[in-house]
């Protein structure tokens, strides 16, 4: 029995000092002034914030690449009738409603879909065809 009071006298001493310990290091706290920053610690709270304000900047960029979200397919058909249609009004804002034929195309090797409005455009305009075709291929690739 005399072994059983001396263990546990130990345990008791032994928890009065982590007390002791705890309620120093409590009172440490509760005083800023007393803290002790690593510079290890400035370091990581510097870099955290770069990075947050990296994070924020690439959000934005995704944010303004991203195209609207929609919940059906895309026509293609309709998206390259909206393409060339935008390309032709740029290149010949003069024309009030520009001739556009969109329609695919009859030989694979010459891809799947064809524009034919320059020889109309042509037509009506008096443009030079060449011309025609030239001015919209650039205003295409400006747009990509």
């Amino acid at each position: 029995m005399g072994e059983r009071v001396s263990e546990h006298t130990a345990r008791l001493q032994q928890q009065e000092r982590e007390i002791l310990s705890l309620s120093a290091e409590i009172q440490s706290l509760k005083n800023p002034q007393n803290l002790n920053l690593s510079p290890r610690l400035d370091e990581l709270r510097e870099e955290n914030a770069k990075l947050k304000y990296r994070l924020n900047i690439l959000k934005r960029s995704l944010q303004e690449d991203a195209p609207p979200c929609s919940k059906s397919m895309t026509n293609i058909h309709q998206r390259l009738q909206q393409l060339f249609g935008r390309a032709i009004r740029k290149s010949f804002p003069e024309l009030d409603n520009p001739p556009l034929a969109v329609t695919p195309n009859q030989q694979a090797k010459f891809g799947d879909y064809q524009c034919n409005s320059a020889m109309a455009i042509a037509q009506v305009s008096g443009f030079p065809f060449l011309f025609l075709c030239i001015s919209t291929c650039c205003i295409l690739e400006a747009e990509r």
